[in-house]
Order: structure tokens, then sequence, then C-alpha cells
């Protein structure tokens, strides 16, 4: 099962492994966002949910208090991160959906303002915000601290494989539970997504250069985590923009603007949602086959 021929003495030592990649990768994403390269912001984004992830998931490896005031000091990041990103989702939402579900000559005049050039604006004024917090860097010596003087707790020495397994698959049981007690209301698919997002993560990270404890089995799990992932995020993604769109018309109708192209719009975007969803069944099942293999490890 072992991925590399990298050993670890003990689990919480691939954790630290993992987690210091993880701190690289994200200066240089970081550096990245701030000159807003393509896709920067995103990449960025990724790097904080995998590094709040892997701290979750192996929290009992570190002093419990620690590792909470890091995650807190990476929500922050994470939120500046995030309303940057989720308007740049937003606008290409809008450009496609645009092209593919209306005849050009039928956009009203303020509907591209609306969905595409106001939010261009919302992008540049909340880049600017996401500059100047990555200008303190208030999060960075943090993150290199808990790394150089890992808090480490009782069972940080445990050996590698099993106890990181035994984590693995009681985050893959919060996965199963979400599944089983879930409803199709947004934010209980999204917390569902969320955990599926977080087992994606650490089973990524200890299976992964430079902490490859595990290899193709625990790595196929987490790829059918990010199957599950997708789907809820597309639909997510879908479902947002669609009542984006509603609020959009509103103001358009306030304004005695026609509201027909956005009607249009906004059903195909829930259309889509529904097509994505009906995806999970397939998605999930495949998650739990492959979460098989915790079992035996543990």
């Amino acid at each position: 099962m072992s991925g590399s021929d990298v050993a670890f003495d003990s689990a919480a030592s691939a954790v630290v492994a993992a987690l210091t990649a993880l701190i690289a990768r994200l200066d240089e994403a970081e550096r990245a966002a701030i000159v807003d390269e393509p896709d920067a912001v995103h990449q960025a984004r990724i790097l904080v949910r995998r590094l709040r992830s892997v701290l979750r998931t192996f929290r009992p490896l570190f002093d419990r208090a620690s590792v909470d005031d890091l995650r807190a000091s990476l929500d922050e990041l994470g939120d500046e991160l995030g309303d940057v990103r989720d308007i740049e989702v937003r606008v290409e939402h809008a450009e496609r959906h645009l092209a593919d579900s209306v005849p050009a000559e039928a956009v009203p005049p303020g509907m591209y303002e609306r969905l595409v050039h106001a939010e261009r604006e919302r992008y540049r004024i909340a880049h600017a915000e996401l500059v100047g917090f990555l200008g303190g860097g208030g999060h960075g010596p943090r993150l290199l601290e808990f790394v150089t003087e890992p808090p480490f707790s009782a069972r940080a020495t445990r050996r590698a494989p099993k106890e990181l397994a035994r984590l693995l698959r009681r985050e893959y049981r919060r996965v199963r539970k979400a599944a089983r007690e879930g409803t199709d209301e947004l934010e209980s698919l999204h917390r569902l997504r969320r955990l599926a997002r977080r087992l994606r993560y650490a089973c990524e990270a200890v299976t992964e250069v430079p902490a490859a404890v595990f290899g193709d089995d625990v790595a196929g799990i987490a790829s059918a985590a990010q199957s599950v992932q997708d789907v809820l995020g597309d639909h997510r993604d879908e479902v947002l923009f669609a009542l984006q769109v509603q609020q959009a018309a509103e103001a358009a109708k306030d304004d005695g603007e026609p509201i027909d192209a956005y009607t249009t719009v906004a059903d195909a975007a829930f259309a889509d949602a529904a097509r994505r969803l009906e995806d999970l069944p397939d998605a999930s099942s495949a998650l739990r086959r492959r979460a098989k293999v915790l079992k035996p490890l543990s």
C-alpha cells in the first residue's frame, strides 16, 4: 500500500511534510494572485482549502487549540479569496448562459451591464481589497511556525499507515452520514460537498509527494470524492447564478425593462443544476466502493 520509498516514523511527520509542501505552494499562489495572473485566485483558494482540510482531518495528531487557531486564520484568508473567486464564477456563468440561452438580439441593453460589467467592477474592487489583505501577511508566520515547531499530541508518534488510515476512515464516515441524512436543500448538499472535498484533499495529502504514505487505492478514494465534490459544486454554482439572475430581473422590472431574457437564462441555469444533480447517486456509490479499502488498513 505504500506510495513511495519515503518512510515516515510517525503519522504526524507525514502530515507535517504534506503541510510544508502546501505552504510553499500557497506562498507562490499568493504572489500570482496579487498581480492577478489567470486562475491565480482560484488556485490560492484551493490551497487554503487543502490546508484547512488536512489540518481538520489529522487534528488528533496535534494540539487541538493550535490547529483550531491556525484554521481560523486560514478562514479569513479563504473568505478574502472567496469573495474574489465567486465574482469570477458569476461572470463566467453569465457569459456562457448569455451566449447559449438567449439570441444576441434578444438581450436587453441593461442585462449585460447587470450580469457582466457590474460584476467586473465588483471584481476590481474586491481584488484591490485582497491585495491589501495579502500585503499584511498575517497568516504566513503562523503557518511556518506550525510546521517548524509542530505542537504534537500524544497520538503523533503512532505508526503512519495505520493511524492515517484510521483518521481517513473517520472522515469518510462523516461523508457517509451526511449523504444518508441529507436532503435536496441547497445547504444540506453544500455540507456534503464540503465533507467530500475535505476527504479528497486529506487523501491526496498522504498519497502525493512528499508524503506518499499510500498508493493507488487511497488515491482512488480521492478521485471518487472529487467526483462527488464536482457534481455538487457545479450544481451549487448553477443554482446561485440562477438566483442572481432572478434578482437582476427584479431590478430590471423596477426600471421598466423587459425581463423575458432574464427568465430564460434563469430557467436554463436551474435546468443545468438539476441535470448535474442526476449524477450524484452514481458518484456516491463509487465513493462507497472505493472507501472500503480503508477498513483493513485501519
